[in-house]
Formats: C-alpha cells, structure tokens, sequence
C-alpha cells in the first residue's frame, strides 16, 4: 500500500511540472533587462549618482527617449547659469519649458579667472546677457507661481563695490 502512495506521489510531481509552461534562458534575461528600465525610481536613483559629473547626464540623455526624459530632469534640478551663458539657457528652457519645474536649484555666477573674478569687459554682452537672465528668471517666477515651491538661488556675480549689490540686481534683474 505504501507503494501506491509512493508512485500516487511521483504521478502528481509529473502532472505539476507538465503544467508549467517553459520560459526559455534568452526569455528570463529579456524580462530581466524590461523589469529594469521600467522601474522608474531605480533609472532615477542610478542618474543621482551620475549627478556629479553633469557630461555624463548629458551624454546619457542622447541614449534614448525614455533616457533623456529622466537624465535632463537630473540634469535641471541643480542648475548652473554663467551670467554670460544666460542666453544659450535661455533658448534652451524656451524649447523645453517643461524641464523648469524640476530646477530645484539655481546657482547665477560670474566667470572667474583662476580665483579672481574679472568684471564684465564687453557692455553689449553684458546687457544681451542681463536681458537674457531676466526673461529667464520671469519664466522661473511664472513657474513657481504655479509650484509649491520656487528654486533656491545662489548668486556669486563680482562688483567692486558689494554695497551697491543690490542696486545692481534691481536695475537688472
């Protein structure tokens, strides 16, 4: 009588693995590689790492569609403006309006030579460039109004007199 039960026992393990349906080695790998790109939150921590090196982002967003949407949000949330770079910047953010409500950050400085900062040489270039800046910052500002919270700013921009900083922020920004 054991016996039956024993061969009973075997019959079932057969039936049991009969009804499985094959998965194929190519087929597990394949599912493997989509549970990993649809994971959004993991794509998203895997770029925070990259976030140190900013050319790495911006050499990943030309990967893909799927890549690029994710890498320039990245990208955007610690932004750094050169005063002078203001309007590359700004066309950039006219063409992608979207990426302003990721800026979490805004850093708005004045390029150095070694660990001096050197004035503005050029008047029309400084005025196309404050012009730029300040239509980048209303955009900013039309933006936060509709978020819950506006981008911090840090502004390092060099003037003989920091007295009269603010006069110069008012006047042009």
């Amino acid at each position: 009588m054991d016996r039956n039960l024993s061969i009973d026992h075997d019959d079932d393990q057969a039936d049991r693995s009969n009804k499985r349906p094959r998965i194929e080695k190519q087929e597990v790998a394949a599912t493997a590689a989509q549970r990993f790109f649809n994971t959004t939150e993991l794509v998203h921590l895997v770029l925070g790492y990259l976030s140190k090196d900013r050319i790495d982002l911006l050499a990943l967003s030309l990967v893909s569609k799927a890549l690029r949407a994710q890498a320039l949000r990245i990208w955007v949330r610690c932004l750094e403006i050169p005063v002078e770079d203001a309007p590359g910047r700004l066309n950039f953010f006219k063409a992608n309006s979207t990426l302003l409500q990721h800026v979490r950050y805004l850093k708005l400085w004045h390029i150095h030579d070694g660990d001096e900062c050197v004035p503005f040489c050029d008047q029309q270039v400084c005025d196309c460039a404050w012009e730029a800046l300040n239509e980048l910052l209303e955009m900013f500002a039309s933006e936060s109004a509709s978020a819950s919270r506006p981008p911090l700013l840090d502004i390092s921009i060099y003037t003989p007199d920091p007295l009269c900083l603010p006069d110069i922020l008012s006047q042009q920004v």
